[in-house]
């Protein structure tokens, strides 16, 4: 069971599917940004961008065909919008069908998907937060683009924002629960933030990993270091529940605070994820092993090598096979 957004949960449902195992996604249904952000302004269409992104992760890959359809669905438009087709096929499918579910199912039949993805709301929600200063900031994008770290996030709608009794029903019946990779307050925690998410997996037997973030790429979290990123799900409901933290260990350095590359857009630099020994012994205290090993793509430091990302998780399995009870 993979939980994240629609960045990072790609490249762990790639990792888990490699792995010879049977999977799903819980996706965040907070997406307000581009495409999906002037879809799902209309009438009956879902944030459907991250969702899409995650079809395709599942996607048969050996098949030409869906290969030939997967580079149609991932196709932007020229046009006003700039919409993605496979979030117009979707929204067309939601539409003609009255159900976002019924949705998914079409299209993951279209791409041959190897596993189910699964919104875990279906209650329309806007994501905000506060952050380090106090200041509200609204909405996901504009969280995800903020100059200053976030504090916590939370979830606005106009009825409660209930969990999808699919997704209960998937983490009851997990035996590995990811969470990410992928941005923390944007990504990962707004689905924790969904009513029954959270208790649903300190509920659970399965074995809880979270993969850690590279870097401090986006400015929601500037300056965290692993323990913080650790602390913040914890904040968000799950409370000594986490079992497991994939730390990047880089190539040069020992953990410390390093500059990777320059953000055009936010008009920052990048850095990589610090931590320390003591830090790391502080999880181990709090019955959280951290396991260390290079998982960044040499090309694109800010993310995961699919391979690197693979061998960790089987490691963290091998290592931790005893589930809780």
């Amino acid at each position: 069971m993979i939980i994240g957004g629609g960045t990072g949960a790609p490249a762990s449902i790639r990792a888990v599917l490699s792995l010879g195992f049977e999977t799903s996604a819980i996706i965040a249904m907070a997406d307000d940004g581009g495409s999906t952000g002037v879809l799902r302004k209309l009438p009956g269409i879902s944030a459907g961008g991250d969702v899409r992104k995650c079809i395709l992760a599942f996607a048969d890959d050996a098949d030409p065909l869906i290969a030939r359809r997967k580079r149609l669905f991932s196709m932007r438009l020229t046009t006003p919008g700039r919409h993605v087709v496979g979030n117009l096929i979707l929204g067309g499918y939601e539409r003609s069908t009255g159900s976002f579910s019924r949705a998914i199912a079409a299209c993951e039949g279209l791409l041959g998907a190897r596993g189910h993805v699964i919104p875990s709301t279906f209650v329309p929600v806007t994501l905000s937060g506060i952050d380090v200063h106090g200041n509200t900031v609204a909405g996901q994008w504009d969280i995800c683009h903020s100059i200053e770290p976030m504090s916590h996030v939370f979830l606005r709608s106009e009825t409660p924002p209930v969990a999808n009794p699919e997704a209960l029903e998937a983490i009851a019946n997990a035996d590995l629960i990811v969470l990410g990779p992928g941005s923390l307050y944007t990504s990962i925690l707004p689905n924790l933030l969904v009513e029954g998410i959270a208790s649903a997996i300190c509920a659970s037997s399965a074995l809880v990993v979270f993969v850690c973030p590279l870097a401090d790429a986006q400015g929601e979290t500037r300056g965290m270091a692993v323990a913080d990123f650790v602390s913040a799900l914890e904040r968000h409901g799950l409370e000594g529940r986490i079992d497991a933290v994939l730390v990047n260990r880089p190539h040069y350095g020992n953990g410390a605070r390093t500059y990777i590359a320059h953000d055009a857009d936010l008009h920052l630099n990048v850095y990589s994820v610090p931590y320390t020994g003591a830090m790391l012994d502080g999880l181990r205290l709090r019955g959280i092993e951290p396991f260390l090993s290079p998982l960044a793509d040499t090309e694109r430091l800010t993310w995961h090598n699919p391979v690197a990302l693979r061998n960790a998780l089987s490691e963290v399995i091998d290592s931790c096979r005893s589930p809780r009870t």
